[in-house]
């Protein structure tokens, strides 16, 4: 799919990641979420998994390029997350976090 958006993938890889993957905390089902933490050109965790996890964890949604409280869109959120369940579907959210150096120790 990326390549029919003119992008290779595996050279951006390269480009951006090789070599500036600090950590990585895999899924597991304890957890319901993995972690990758980035060092380029700052540090930075991303994080996906379990929507119900991942949202109780943030605070902030990027919605047309503002950041908005999390809050004000839980209970949208957690309605549309609920019912995609119903229909035996599984949700993923995905969510980053810029950090500093000394949070940084995994």
């Amino acid at each position: 799919m990326v390549d029919r958006l003119g992008f290779e993938y595996s050279l951006m890889r390269n480009e951006y990641l090789i070599g500036k993957i600090l950590y990585i905390h895999t899924f597991n089902s304890n957890r319901k979420y993995m972690a990758t933490c980035v060092g380029y050109p700052n540090k930075r965790v991303y994080v996906k998994g379990a929507s119900e996890i991942i949202l109780d964890k943030c605070k902030y949604a990027f919605i047309n390029n503002k950041s908005v409280p999390i809050k004000s869109l839980q209970s949208d959120l957690k309605a549309v997350i609920s019912q995609m369940n119903t229909n035996s579907l599984r949700t993923l959210c995905i969510a980053y976090k810029e950090i500093e150096s000394d949070e940084a120790e995994w």
